[in-house]
Parts: C-alpha cells; structure tokens; sequence
C-alpha cells in the first residue's frame, strides 16, 4: 500500500494499487464529470472560430475553371443586333419617302398646251400628207392651224386640270409627311434603346467562370444565325481545350477467412484503431489566396515557429499574420515581450495597417507573465515576440502549450549567423510549422499541412495604407 493525495479532492489516503488516483468512487465520478465539462468548454471555444473547415473537407476533387459565354451578355448582344437591323430598315424607308417628297415639291413646267399643241399640228400634216393634190404652202398652214389650235386647247386643259393635279400633290405630300413623322419617332426611340443597350453591355463580362468537373463538362460557343430578319442565338457545345486522361488501376480484393478487430474497452485510452481515428472530426482553417499558397489549411492549435535576423521583416511578417487572423477567424493576443507598448510597436501596426477589434498587444516580459496574465481558452491565437527575449526554452513551451491546448501558437526566434534558430532546435522539431525570415521574404523550412518551401514577399504584400502617398517630408506621429 501506498500513501498518495486524490488528483480531485487533494487529500491523503492509502492506495491499494499502484495507480490509483482517486480517494473514494465519488471523486472519481466527480472528476470524470469535470473532465467533460471542460472537453464540452474547449469544444465550444474551437467552433467559436470563423472560416474554419472540417478535416473530411480538406480534400476536394480534382475541377477546373473554364471560361464560358455569358448567357447575358448574349441576349444583349443579340438586342443590340436586332434593333440596329430594325434601325437600318426604317432609315431606308425614310430616305425613299423624303426622296418621293422632294419630287413632288418640283413646280408644274405646264407640258400640257405644247403637248397638245405638237399632235394637232402632227394631225394637221398627216391628213394633208394623204392627199396629194393639196399644194405644199397649204399643207403647212393646215399644219400651224392645227397646232395653234391643240395649243390653245391645251392651255385651257392645263389650266382646268392644273388646280386639281395641285390637291392631288398636296394630298400626298401630306400623307408621306406623316409617315415620315411616325418614322422619325420610331428612329428616335430605337437610337435611345441601342444607347442604353450598349451601355448596360459595357458592365456585363462577355465570359464568366465556371467550375466543373472535367471528364464531363464541354465548353459552349456562341453562334448566331440569320432567321425572319432576325438574329438568332445558337449554342453548339464541344469539347473543353483542356483535356485530362484519368486512369484506373485494376485491384485485386483480398479476403480473409478469420479477420480480427482490436477493440479497446479501457476509457480514455491512448491506444484506437485506424478505423476508430479515421471517424474522429478535425477542424481546419479555412485560409484563402496568398495565405493558403503559402501555409495551407492549418489545424486551429497548429504552432508555427518563426526565425530570422534583426531587421529581416520577421516581426512585420508576424504582425501581418496576426492581423489576417484576427480579421478573418478569431481572437487573437500579441505578446510583445520586445517592444511592449512603445512607440516602435505602434509604428509597426500602422506601418501594417493592422487595426482590428479582435487583436490586443500584451506587454508581458516572462513566461510566468503569460501564464498568469492570459487565461486558456481566451484568444484562439497567441503571438510570442520573442522567445529569446522571454528566455523562454524547449521545456516552457511543452508547459505553455499544454496551458493552451486549443489555441494556435505563433513563436518568434532570432536566427544565428548560419541561418537556424537560436536556441534548442527541439522547438522546431515540435513545431508544425517552421519558416526562417530573410531579406524580407519569409520561406517554409518545415509544413505538416503542405510541402515545404513556399515564399512569401513579405513586404510588397503589405495593405496600402493613405500614408504612403503622403510626400517623403510628411511626418503623421
């Protein structure tokens, strides 16, 4: 028998097996429920994250973004066609109206008398040319007779008839000026459409995105066809200009005739099946853009340890990093074990542009500091700036990790002359993630979530900010 103290109660008592824990069945319930109490508590902290994924949504199939013929932009065009169809039709009419129009408004030259007056005598001389006995002189007067006198009957036909062709004309012209009215109403309305059409077709892309899975999809083209005077619309669907071949191995299925499972009936084991793992439900950060290229989709506790040397852009890194994260997933605490609250620490946010409600800057100098100063389960992100500076070493942060057990940790180191981080490289062997700083580019050494060597052009992915337009003599302090 051995004396040990209850890990809930805290008393003494004797403990007929080695591991023992609890002094009575009542502690050990009563810690159990303590113990899902606090399981259901870090449950709740983690889904209070935003843009957060599970695990099972990680990895997607394979799909491209293909390129297709707005729908939209299509029935504009084809608008636009038909209208400037009908538009070209109407001018025509008009141009033949305003021709006819213009034709009629010609004075009457009065052809009537001399037309008339040309056949009487053409008459006259005909009836004489039959009649050869009738001398020539005479012929002639009968000639100029005649012509005299269909002259003077043409005159006063003209002259009845020339008030009546006059009404005529007038009348017609009238009717062609109203069409040419209706006309032009119609020119005016059809140029304000074909306006408003053309610049509504000015914000409509002639082409959108389309994700699809590629062994399916075809790429549809536009073409256009002539049908009533109109312009019709015809999709013809071939295939994509991207082509991938997928293959299949052929697998033999093996069977057993005596297949054995491992069931663990201890609670709280250290030891699962593969099956049992594979049905547990990981969270993942959604990260998006620049972000996922660089680091992938981290776990919510991941721990990335940064290193580099004085002036490199690690600290400027690390503040970008923070600000992404708290404008994007959760709280997050910068502890700023260098700087503290000095100015130098206000000019790197607003050099930044970090200002969010969901980063706080923490002045603390130590590891007891952070302990005591930062409760778990309070921020989902804590920066550490730096670890050199906090004399923080390999075994503090195997405690402060267990403190913070569901929060991410982000660790800054100085670098040696050689390029590795300062102080025991078991940190790195630790951490999930490891990226060295230099010359303003920021590298992946190590990555659990991605392959290793991602860059990360630290400085000209920085947010602009109305500062830096200022003129170089502006001092904003």
């Amino acid at each position: 028998m051995k004396t040990k103290y209850c890990e809930n109660c805290e008393k003494e008592f004797t403990a007929k097996r080695d591991d023992a824990k609890y002094c009575s069945s009542t502690c050990r319930h009563e810690a159990w429920t303590k113990s899902q109490e606090m399981l259901e508590k870090d449950k709740k902290f983690v889904s209070g994250l935003k843009g957060i994924v599970t695990d099972n949504k990680v990895v997607s199939k394979s799909k491209i973004i293909i390129k297709v013929p707005n729908d939209e932009f299509i029935q504009k065009k084809l608008e636009i066609e038909n209208i400037s169809i009908e538009l070209q039709k109407f001018n025509h009419e008009k141009e033949k109206i305003a021709a006819r129009i213009k034709f009629l408004q010609q004075p009457d030259n009065g052809f009537t008398p001399l037309a008339v007056g040309m056949a009487g005598a053409f008459l006259g001389y005909d009836s004489t040319k039959k009649n050869p006995s009738i001398e020539e002189d005479k012929r002639l007067r009968r000639t100029v007779t005649y012509g005299l006198v269909g002259f003077v009957g043409g005159a006063i036909l003209d002259k009845v008839t020339k008030k009546s062709r006059e009404n005529s004309t007038n009348e017609e012209i009238k009717q062609l000026q109203a069409t040419l009215n209706v006309l032009n109403v119609s020119i005016t309305e059809l140029n304000r459409q074909l306006i408003a059409l053309n610049l509504n077709r000015l914000l409509i892309p002639e082409y959108i995105e389309v994700e699809t899975d590629v062994k399916d999809e075809v790429i549809p083209e536009p073409k256009y066809e002539y049908q009533d005077d109109k312009l019709e619309h015809k999709i013809t669907r071939i295939p994509p200009s991207e082509t991938f071949i997928e293959t299949q191995n052929n697998v033999i299925e093996q069977k057993t005739d005596n297949p054995q499972t491992f069931k663990n009936s201890k609670p709280n084991s250290k030891i699962m099946s593969s099956t049992e793992l594979s049905n547990l439900q990981y969270f993942a950060l959604n990260f998006q853009n620049r972000w996922q290229d660089f680091l992938g989709l981290p776990s919510t506790n991941f721990h990335c340890a940064i290193h580099g040397m004085p002036g490199e852009g690690k600290s400027t890194f690390a503040i970008q990093f923070a600000n992404y994260l708290a404008e994007n997933f959760g709280t997050v605490v910068y502890v700023s074990g260098e700087e503290g609250f000095a100015k130098t620490m206000k000019d790197k946010l607003s050099y930044n542009n970090a200002y969010s409600p969901n980063l706080s800057i923490a002045d603390l100098r130590t590891k007891d500091e952070l302990l005591t100063e930062i409760e778990p389960n309070t921020f989902n992100f804590i920066f550490i700036d730096s670890l050199d500076n906090m004399r923080i070493n390999a075994i503090d942060m195997k405690e402060i990790k267990l403190n913070y057990s569901n929060s991410a940790l982000i660790t800054i180191s100085q670098s040696t002359k050689d390029g590795k981080m300062r102080g025991s490289q078991e940190i790195i062997h630790d951490a999930d993630i490891s990226i060295a700083v230099s010359n303003g580019v920021a590298e992946t050494y190590k990555n659990r979530f991605l392959e290793k060597g991602k860059k990360f052009n630290i400085f000209t992915n920085r947010p602009k900010r109305a500062e830096d337009f200022m003129p170089d003599n502006t001092v904003d302090g």
